[in-house]
């Protein structure tokens, strides 16, 4: 495959979103289309990915195409362009999942053009209301009201998703993926960012506590998983009214797999970026709980969680909370290390205090926490130069 640079690619991406618009517009599903340059695609914050986003804005005389989503009858004034290399990126999943998701009522942008040789996508524009800022606000504000009410609508969102795609049109993620995660805590975190020699003794107790997590998340009940659900992933819509269905657009869904039933409701509510109360984790986690066993994630799921407690589903929460964290040290780190991007350094306090607030709690992982006080925590505040007061519960 040819390689071209970044500014080549963007020019690339213009003249084929020019051709799409005109091919839309001879097939009447938008009235009139603009001259587009690479000037006139304006980046859109991107993601930890390979992937650029651009918006490109319309006349006004652009109206949606039909479809049976009724909040999608509005005017369009932008759209997003979107390159993908295809080297890097899995676009015809992308392509595939997003049809899946709207099949199930999730609301994610619409797919009007794709070149998946090119790895070109021209998609629905949702705005740019992402809800992290929208949820600091709030919390700075101290509106719980309208918190709670984002929550209830993300959580819908990972309903109407574990009702509506079948675990069977994804790819299987069990017990091996769960180790591969995990392992990018030793080789990003420990022996990347934190230049940690790990001796055979530490490795064989490090891999006992992978283990010891791999096994028991693996024993949950598979079911539809975004895999990346959090605030940096669901768009508050403006045109959605009080009534819609859902007021949450969702993106970056590509990765989804057949995987264990806590782990979008995890990576929701111990977000790595925004952090709440545990009242407040625990009362939202437990709203999960109860809609999915009451089967507003489907029969499947319901007749799975039917004989299981609200203790053992927190024990679940807890379990599938603590693979994910030492997944995302490794993640943030190679971020940094690997892509030069270092803004992610700054959630890994955060990430960090999740991991140890809730490893304390499990005997198996003793030793492990027991090892990372004593090892990973004095190098990881000297080398990101927060201090291990910053874990002191505040709640």
């Amino acid at each position: 495959m040819q390689k071209f640079s970044q500014d080549e690619r963007k020019i690339e991406l213009a003249d084929w979103v020019s051709r799409q618009l005109c091919e839309l517009q001879f097939s009447r599903e938008f009235s009139s289309s603009p001259e587009v340059s690479a000037e006139s695609l304006k980046v859109v914050s991107g993601d930890a990915s390979f992937r650029r986003y651009f918006r490109l804005k319309l006349q006004a005389d652009c109206p949606k195409v039909t479809s049976d989503l009724s909040q999608m009858q509005n005017q369009i004034s932008s759209l997003i362009a979107v390159d993908s290399p295809p080297e890097h990126e899995d676009n015809e999943s992308f392509v595939r999942i997003d049809a899946l998701l709207t099949k199930a009522g999730v609301r994610v942008p619409m797919v009007f053009s794709k070149c998946f040789d090119k790895g070109f996508l021209l998609l629905e524009d949702l705005g740019d209301r992402i809800l992290l800022p929208l949820l600091e606000c709030a919390k700075r504000k101290g509106d719980k009201e309208y918190v709670d009410r984002i929550y209830a609508d993300a959580i819908r969102s990972i309903l109407f998703m574990q009702e509506g795609v079948a675990s069977s049109q994804l790819s299987t993620f069990g017990r091996s993926q769960l180790l591969d995660e995990m392992n990018l805590f030793s080789q990003w975190f420990c022996e990347g960012l934190l230049d940690l020699s790990l001796s055979e003794q530490e490795q064989e107790m490090i891999n006992k506590a992978f283990f010891f997590l791999a096994d028991r998340v693996d024993l949950q009940p598979k079911i539809a998983v975004h895999r990346d659900f959090h605030s940096r992933n669901l768009l508050r819509l403006e045109l959605a009214g009080k009534e819609a269905v859902n007021n949450l657009g969702v993106i970056d869904f590509q990765d989804a797999v057949s995987g264990p039933y806590t782990y979008d409701a995890v990576s929701l509510l111990r977000d790595c970026y925004v952090r709440w109360p545990k009242d407040d984790q625990a009362r939202w986690s437990l709203m999960y709980f109860e809609e999915a066993q009451a089967g507003k994630a489907g029969k499947v799921l319901a007749n799975q969680l039917s004989g299981i407690t609200q203790l053992e589903f927190s024990i679940d929460f807890d379990l599938c909370g603590l693979q994910r964290h030492l997944k995302v040290m490794g993640i943030f780190s190679r971020l940094f290390l690997r892509d030069q991007k270092p803004t992610y350094l700054k959630n890994l306090p955060l990430t960090i205090h999740y991991f140890l607030e809730v490893a304390k709690n499990h005997a198996s992982l003793r030793n492990f926490l027991s090892w990372f006080h004593e090892k990973v925590l004095p190098r990881a505040e000297t080398r990101l130069r927060f201090l291990a007061t910053d874990f002191i519960d505040e709640d």
